[in-house]
């Protein structure tokens, strides 16, 4: 049914009520464009939206239903509201479940769009967002699904007069179901009218009676009984086609208000990138794969001439470590390995990595306090053996799962990794609502390590943390050496959400001497990082050697991107955690609790600050030259600090700074901090130091001095 009485929050829980306010808000604004405006209302009971200038078509309905039961009568109907916008139009969808049973939600329709035979589509995914040519034709459907491979619940196409997007506007965090996106050609009833051949746009809620699980929606939304659910989809037009972004306004303005801005702060310089080893290189005599293993295998020689090696490279900001703990000889298909640290324990040689003096710990004292990172094979498909073909994915409420993703990550704290890669870090095995809270566990737990999420994810995860884009393709034989580049323009729906934002561009050279026999020089490499930095992304490169070119950073994408008005301010680009957030076994938010205490003792490290070998140990203590002990928890040049909840993440905290510095000889460390309980409102001002307010009721008059042990 259509109607345009205004939708009530009446008999909804305070959750559900106050998102509904807030997608009520957006549907209800009107986006300024200059002097455009359309007409939108009803011609014959059908939805016309006319260029108000010359009445021109630009959306025709024709017969084409907003909502269709694609579960054989069994879907529940919703209500229909139709609001006319100054440069579109919103349609609020409403499900109520009064059955005693759960129901699926069907599929909405938007469109006909009147934009001709011929328009370009911004691609959904994850990639740059680069625009693809769609001809009538021989049109197949394209379909994309939210999140799992559409970085933003949106569609945008246009022809040379207009741009038109078309936005949906929902909690899924809170609903938790995927959307299946897909663009059809006009035909049948929808086929012939004013405006000539049309496109229409389908968002699947739920799965139809043919589709398979390879195709299907992967989290279908069902209604359980007496819920509501309410959707806001947005259809916005433009007559300046290339400045697209202004149709999708609506979807920005839901998602900064609901999810906020970046997290983290941003750093654009250079990463050198290594691959300790390749499946290629396995075999008999070296079975875990290691690049040069005859010289540096870690089995044998342990981690010393790596660290030489790459503490020689100068230039970079820091470096990335793949495969540490080598690749699987049986099972190629599962490499990386989920165990990216734990198979360092087996052999003293391998336990080298954990080595103060030798390790990978000295690697930041010896390059210079460059980052040192670790990339986490497969980080969503939790493996308990080595090679043995299994996996389960990764459930952050099932304690054996956590229990061993935090050995390794125990593990990495102690190397002195900075930087931590999630690899497969994907709702394709993990739904995109627990990877959320579960890496804000994991942030809060590690507050000294940024990580990185590979492949691109979806713009809700993008707030919390860098993301991994494969800048080469080399599978496949190239026609040209332009087509190993796979980056080609900045991620503009991440320009326009979340200035701020940091990308990693991954290149390799293989593609250039397998297929092309070039010679890489220093010269091409650097037009290289150049040119994905000037896209916006931070360059990581896998080549060895320093990078000499110290100009080189990622630059800021949407000051050129993003049309100037459309522009977010600098001080609004990025978004705080509350303080005191944590995540729990359960995987809900909330202040620290007994029980959060105690499944973080897991990961605690040990009482030295280090894992050393026999014979390593050296006293401990931070510190520069001339300068006093310093701590992570201090603000860096960077401006990052950590929000931490309770004194033994404090300690764990202290501890990784020694680790961060390679264990330098000093004075026993006199952190210039506090931790107290509370906030800064309900206690008496400090008289000197950093205080850092956990925001857990103080529960006594206690004050933790960090450094104490």
């Amino acid at each position: 049914m259509l109607s345009l009485t205004p939708f009530s929050t009446r008999n909804l829980g305070p959750r559900l009520a106050a998102a509904s306010l807030a997608i009520a808000a957006i549907a209800l604004g009107a986006a300024a464009q200059g002097d455009f405006a359309v007409s939108a209302g009803y011609e014959a009971g059908k939805i016309a939206v006319r260029d108000a200038r010359d009445a021109g078509p630009i959306v025709m309905q024709r017969n084409l239903p907003l909502w269709e039961d694609n579960a054989g009568g069994q879907s529940l109907a919703p209500t229909i509201e139709f609001v006319p916008q100054q440069t579109g139009y919103d349609l609020i969808y409403t499900f109520t479940n009064t059955s005693s049973f759960p129901k699926k939600q069907g599929q909405m329709r938007v469109g006909v769009f009147t934009l001709g035979s011929e328009v370009r589509v911004l691609d959904g995914g994850f990639k740059s967002g680069n625009e693809r040519l769609d001809k009538a034709d021989g049109y197949k459907v394209y379909a994309r699904y939210y999140p799992l491979n559409m970085y933003s619940p949106v569609w945008m196409l246009r022809d040379s007069r207009y741009a038109v997007g078309v936005s949906v506007q929902y909690p899924v965090l809170e609903y938790q179901h995927d959307l299946r996106f897909s663009m059809r050609r006009s035909a049948g009833a929808t086929a012939s009218g004013e405006g000539g051949v049309g496109w229409w746009v389908e968002i699947r809620l739920s799965n139809n009676l043919a589709d398979t699980p390879d195709s299907g929606l992967r989290y279908e939304a069902m209604i359980p009984p007496g819920e509501t659910r309410r959707y806001v989809v947005s259809v916005r037009a433009t007559n300046v086609s290339n400045e697209w972004m202004r149709t999708l306004t609506p979807y920005r303005t839901f998602f900064r208000s609901t999810y906020g801005g970046v997290r983290y702060e941003r750093k654009p310089m250079p990463i050198n990138a290594v691959s300790l080893a390749v499946d290629e290189a396995v075999s008999n005599e070296n079975p875990y794969g290691w690049n040069r293993h005859v010289q540096r295998s870690p089995d044998v020689h342990g981690w010393g001439k790596w660290v030489d090696d790459l503490s020689s490279r100068s230039g970079w900001s820091g470096f990335m470590l793949w495969k540490p703990t080598g690749v699987f000889k049986n099972n190629q298909s599962l490499n990386f390995p989920f165990q990216f640290t734990s198979r360092w324990l087996e052999n003293e040689n391998m336990r080298t990595a954990l080595d103060s003096r030798n390790g990978l710990p000295s690697l930041i004292r010896k390059s210079g306090k460059k980052e040192l990172g670790l990339w986490w094979g497969r980080a969503c498909q939790v493996m308990t053996a080595w090679d043995d073909g299994k996996f389960e994915p990764l459930d952050p409420d099932n304690p054996a799962h956590v229990q061993a993703a935090l050995k390794e990550m125990g593990l990495a704290a102690q190397a002195g990794a900075t930087i931590i890669g999630l690899d497969t870090f994907t709702h394709r095995y993990t739904p995109t609502w627990k990877l959320y809270t579960w890496l804000q566990r994991l942030q809060f737990i590690h507050p000294q390590m940024r990580f990185i999420i590979e492949p691109v994810a979806c713009d809700i995860m993008h707030t919390l943390a860098p993301m991994w884009l494969r800048g080469f393709d080399d599978k496949l034989i190239p026609e040209s050496v332009e087509d190993l580049y796979q980056i080609k323009s900045p991620h503009y729906m991440a320009d326009f959400l979340l200035p701020g934002h940091e990308l990693w561009a991954g290149f390799r050279y293989y593609g250039h001497t397998r297929y092309f026999g070039i010679e890489v020089t220093q010269e091409r490499i650097h037009n290289d990082m150049r040119l994905y930095a000037s896209y916006g992304h931070v360059p990581v490169f896998f080549v060895d050697g320093s990078l000499t070119d110290d100009s080189i950073r990622a630059a800021k994408s949407w000051l050129t991107s993003v049309p100037a008005d459309l522009q977010i301010s600098e001080s609004e680009w990025r978004a705080s955690p509350a303080p005191g957030l944590t995540i729990g076994m359960s995987g809900s938010t909330g202040l620290v609790d007994e029980q959060t205490f105690a499944s973080d003792q897991s990961n605690q490290l040990p009482g030295s600050g280090m894992g050393e070998t026999p014979g390593s140990r050296l006293q401990m203590g931070p510190q520069r030259d001339g300068a006093p002990p310093m701590s992570l928890m201090m603000q860096d040049n960077s401006g990052r600090g950590p929000t931490i909840n309770h004194s033994d993440v404090a300690r764990a905290l202290q501890r990784a700074a020694m680790t961060r510095t390679g264990g330098l000889a000093a004075a026993s460390p006199n952190l210039p901090a506090q931790i107290r309980t509370g906030n800064q409102t309900n206690l008496a001002p400090r008289t000197s130091g950093v205080v850092i307010y956990s925001g857990r009721a103080p529960r006594q008059s206690t004050v933790v001095v960090a450094g104490n042990e």
